[in-house]
């Protein structure tokens, strides 16, 4: 199922402009934040956004979004930035926040 918020944000990555998003944490609660969304992935059926913000370069899943404004500001993107090492990076995080220290996990 595609996120109803998932074409403003495509909109916002293809067009390299800011965007103000309001996100539901996994804790319920809700943020606004300012994005610079670098890409959009989709792993196993959930779209996730790749977004510079808050200082560091970050991951957003989509669903949680209930908020898109996209913004006239253009950014300019980093060019060292790598979606798929980005990503397999996070995914790698992710798995050991998971499995813990085990060997599966290596």
């Amino acid at each position: 199922m595609t996120p109803e918020l998932l074409p403003a944000l495509a909109e916002a990555v293809w067009d390299d402009r800011c965007a103000r998003v309001g996100y539901r944490r996994r804790d319920g609660t809700e943020v606004e934040r300012e994005l610079r969304p670098y890409g959009l992935v989709l792993k196993a059926g959930v779209w996730y956004a790749c977004a510079w913000a808050d200082g560091s370069f970050r991951t957003y899943r989509v669903d949680r979004f209930t908020a898109v404004a996209v913004g006239g500001e253009r950014f300019a993107r980093d060019p060292d930035f790598d979606l798929p090492a980005f990503w397999a990076d996070r995914s790698r995080e992710f798995t050991r926040s998971c499995c813990g220290p085990r060997p599966c996990c290596s």
